[in-house]
C-alpha cells in the first residue's frame, strides 16, 4: 500500500481525484435544485432525482481516500455535510413514541387504479380486494387515496360501499378531469369524522387536490389530498427504460433519452406551478392542516421545498430508515409520497408498508393535536 499511497501525483490518482470533484460539483448542484424554480432553470431539477446515487458515490470516494490519502476525503465529507438537512429528509433514525388515544391515524396511498385497467405480469387482476383488506386491517381514521378507480358496474355508489367495508362512512371524491365525463379515476378521501365542507384544487382543467374539512370534537381540520403532475410516460418510454441495458443503437438511445428528459422537464415545471398554487392556499388557512399525497417529486425538489416551508414532514419528525415509497426497476430508491401537517400537530409515529398492490407503497402517520 505504501508506494501506491505515496504516489499522489500518479496519473490514476489524479484522474480519480478529478472524477471525485465532478461528483462533488454534481451533488452541490443537486442541492440547488430544491431552491431554483424549474420554470426558470429546468435542467437543474433533473439532478434532484439522482441525489442518492450521487451521495453514494461521494461516500465511496470518502472510504477510498481514507485508505489511500485521508486528507483528500475532506472534500466529499464537507459536500455531504453541506446538505445535512437534505440527507435527513431522506433518512431518519427517530424512535416512535406511543400514540395517544386521541391521536389521528392518517394513511395515504396511490393505489394505481388497483391495476383494473393497467394489469401486468405481476398483477394480472384487480388488486381492489387486497387493498381493501389491507386498509381494514390498518383501521386508519383518515384515508387519502390517489388514482382511485373501481371497476364495478353493478353498484352505483361503489365508492360509498368501499368506505363502509373499511369502517369509514364519510368520503369526498373528485375525478381528475373535472370537465370530462369519461375521466373515471380520481382522488378520494375517507374519514371517520364528519365532513362539513368539500372543495377541490384545479390546475390546467385537471383536479390535483381535494380539500376536505372535517370535525373532530371541537376542532375543524382541513385535509388536503394531492396528486401532482405525473411524467405521463407511454409504452415506448417504459420499453426504452426496461431495455436500456440491452443492445440499442446510438440513435435509439439518443431519441429515447431526449423524449424522456423532455417529459420530465415539463412535469417539473408544472409541479412548480402546482406547488405555488397550493402554497398560496395553505398560507391563507388558519385551521389545523393535514396534507397527504403523491407529489411525484423527491425531498430534493422545488415542490418539496415549497410545501415544507409551510408544513412539517411527519417522516422527518417520526420516521426511521430510508422511506422509499415508489417501486420501479429503472429508478433509484425515491420517496414521492408524503404526509405533512401544520404546527398544530405533532407526529408520534410514521410507517411505510411495503405492500405490492401498487407501484407505490402506503404511508401512515399518527398525528396528535396539540392542545393550546
Amino acid at each position: 500500500m505504501g508506494s501506491f499511497a505515496n504516489s499522489s501525483k500518479s496519473i490514476p490518482l489524479k484522474l480519480l481525484l478529478l472524477v471525485n470533484y465532478v461528483f462533488i460539483v454534481l451533488l452541490l448542484l443537486a442541492y440547488l435544485s430544491s431552491f431554483i424554480d424549474p420554470s426558470i432553470f429546468p435542467y437543474l431539477a433533473l439532478l434532484g432525482i439522482a441525489y442518492l446515487p450521487l451521495l453514494l458515490a461521494n461516500i465511496l470516494f470518502i472510504l477510498f481516500w481514507l485508505y489511500f490519502s485521508p486528507l483528500r476525503s475532506v472534500h466529499s465529507i464537507v459536500a455531504i455535510l453541506m446538505g445535512w438537512n437534505i440527507l435527513l429528509s431522506h433518512f431518519q433514525l427517530n424512535k416512535s413514541q406511543e400514540a395517544s388515544s386521541g391521536s389521528i391515524q392518517v394513511l395515504s396511498y396511490n393505489v394505481h387504479d388497483f391495476y383494473n385497467y393497467l394489469p401486468d405480469k405481476k398483477h394480472p387482476k384487480s388488486q381492489q380486494d387486497s387493498v381493501l383488506n389491507f386498509l381494514k386491517n390498518e383501521s386508519p381514521d383518515i384515508v387519502c387515496l390517489q388514482e382511485f378507480l373501481i371497476k364495478d358496474k353493478i353498484f352505483i355508489n361503489d365508492k360509498k360501499r368501499f368506505g363502509k367495508k373499511m369502517g369509514l362512512k364519510h368520503f369526498h371524491y373528485q375525478k381528475y378531469l373535472y370537465h370530462k365525463n369519461e375521466a373515471k379515476a380520481g382522488l378520494i378521501t375517507y374519514s371517520k369524522y364528519p365532513i362539513i365542507k368539500k372543495d377541490f384544487i384545479e390546475y390546467q382543467h385537471k383536479t390535483i387536490g381535494l380539500i376536505t374539512k372535517i370535525v373532530k370534537g371541537k376542532d375543524t381540520i382541513a385535509i388536503y389530498n394531492l396528486h401532482l403532475a405525473s411524467l405521463h410516460f407511454g409504452g415506448a418510454d417504459y420499453r426504452f427504460l426496461k431495455e436500456i441495458k440491452k443492445k440499442q443503437t446510438k440513435e435509439e438511445i439518443k431519441e429515447g433519452s431526449i423524449r424522456i428528459a423532455h417529459k420530465m422537464l415539463k412535469a417539473y415545471q408544472i409541479r412548480a406551478h402546482e406547488a405555488a398554487l397550493i402554497n398560496g392556499l395553505l398560507k391563507q388557512t388558519s385551521m389545523p392542516v393535514i396534507l397527504c399525497g403523491d407529489f411525484n417529486d423527491t425531498p430534493l425538489s422545488y415542490t418539496y421545498h415549497e410545501i415544507s416551508a409551510v408544513l412539517q414532514d411527519s417522516f422527518c419528525e417520526a420516521g426511521s430508515g430510508l422511506a422509499s415509497t415508489f417501486s420501479a426497476p429503472y429508478l433509484p430508491p425515491i420517496r414521492i409520497d408524503y404526509i405533512f401537517h401544520s404546527e398544530d400537530f405533532t407526529a408520534t409515529a410514521f410507517q411505510l408498508r411495503r405492500k405490492e398492490y401498487s407501484d407505490h407503497y402506503p404511508v401512515i402517520s399518527h398525528l396528535e393535536l396539540i392542545t393550546k
